[in-house]
């Protein structure tokens, strides 16, 4: 790969992002199987608990999103880096923990200033 100026390295982090992140509707269908476990059929549960289950929704939504950011995050850093570094383990490694401690502070940083989700944000171009 010939070097890269950040114009382009900016533009293959987003595109290796977005197509490794999940939808938004993909994470909340994740997080509304996981809420109405045991009672995916019991209509009456379900209007019973409504509220309840829109609250953990909203939370299992959010830790769905999490996990994904940090696989996707991860997998965009090592793959846009991983050519433009040399092919020594210890490079890799290092990316690796790049992208651990870029995407804990990112997550860290928007709970605290509750960002929500941001679900619905991601193109599909």
């Amino acid at each position: 790969m010939s070097p890269a100026n950040d114009a382009q390295v900016l533009q293959s982090l987003k595109k290796a992002f977005s197509s490794a992140i999940p939808t938004g509707s993909e994470i909340a269908s994740r997080a509304i199987a996981r809420a109405i476990a045991g009672h995916e059929n019991d209509v009456a549960w379900i209007k019973g608990h409504f509220s309840e289950l829109v609250e953990e929704i909203q939370i299992q939504a959010y830790e769905e999103y999490l996990i994904a950011e940090k696989s996707a995050g991860e997998s965009a850093i090592v793959g846009v880096f991983s050519p433009l570094v040399s092919a020594d383990a210890n490079a890799t490694q290092t990316l690796r923990a790049v992208a651990d401690s870029v995407f804990l502070t990112s997550s860290t940083s928007a709970s605290h200033r509750g960002d929500g989700l941001g679900l619905g944000r991601r193109s599909n171009s």
